[in-house]
């Protein structure tokens, strides 16, 4: 049976001779992904112990063990105490915290974050503008009204940045597209407070352009507007660096 071939009974097994010779983690939490998907379960789903698995695959328990653990942070599993294993949800914001330490304290780093939300968030934001109801767009005028309402010289409460973002793609109705985007803004936002950098200039009246935009319904305005968003960031992060270069010169 190749690699790529699941098991065809639905039982956990290790894929190919390979995989039996080594014993690798990466493999045991593939048999169990596999295992998952060919008996069909979802959340909540009982799963069998750490030693069923162990005993079944022919590997250590410390080995399921290791395995469990990684699953369980990707949201593969959830270990329940005093019950045992059960099917999660997998996640893409571990995923994404994991990336290298460096991009949370460099200049480039956050402007690497920053390139990366502004391609996801443009593109993202058309197809959910196709599907956006009154209701939804109500409700990113709410919290614009409340970012001009507690604003000072233009700022914004990163709590209502944030909400105002997730609020944007909802429409799309994509778990995973909704999980990356926010993982991305939480991680820009921690480089930010890493880094010590404001971001917030004309930030209410930004917000306000990205609302009329999607009132509108215009693909080009759409784009012009969060593209205009994002490069706001980008002009501020720029002016950032050179400050922060010119400080640390001796």
């Amino acid at each position: 049976m190749s690699s790529s071939t699941p098991p065809a009974t639905g039982r956990l097994t290790l894929s190919g001779a390979e995989g039996r010779k080594q014993l690798l983690g990466t493999q045991v939490e593939r048999s169990i992904r596999q295992y998952i998907a060919h008996r069909g379960l979802v959340e909540g789903d009982d799963l069998p112990s750490e030693g069923q698995i162990a005993s079944e695959l022919g590997v250590s328990k410390s080995t399921v063990r290791e395995s469990v653990r990684r699953l369980e942070t990707l949201g593969y599993i959830k270990v329940v105490h005093g019950v045992g294993l059960r099917v999660g949800t997998f996640s893409i914001r571990p995923v994404v915290r994991a990336l290298p330490y460096d991009l949370l304290n460099r200049a480039q780093g956050l402007n690497d974050i920053l390139e990366v939300r502004t391609v996801i968030e443009e593109n993202f934001l058309v197809r959910a503008a196709v599907h956006m109801t009154d209701e939804h767009l109500d409700a990113l005028e709410r919290i614009t009204s409340e970012m001009e309402a507690t604003s000072t010289e233009g700022d914004v409460d990163p709590r209502l940045d944030e909400a105002f973002h997730q609020a944007l793609y909802e429409p799309i109705d994509n778990r995973l597209v909704m999980d990356l985007i926010s993982a991305f803004w939480e991680l820009f936002d921690s480089a930010r407070h890493a880094l010590d950098f404001s971001s917030n200039f004309r930030g209410v009246q930004e917000h306000r352009e990205i609302v009329e935009a999607l009132r509108d319904g215009d693909e080009h305005r759409i784009r012009a507007a969060m593209r205009e968003h994002f490069r706001q960031l980008e002009h501020e992060l720029a002016r950032f660096s050179r400050i922060q270069d010119t400080e640390e010169q001796p």
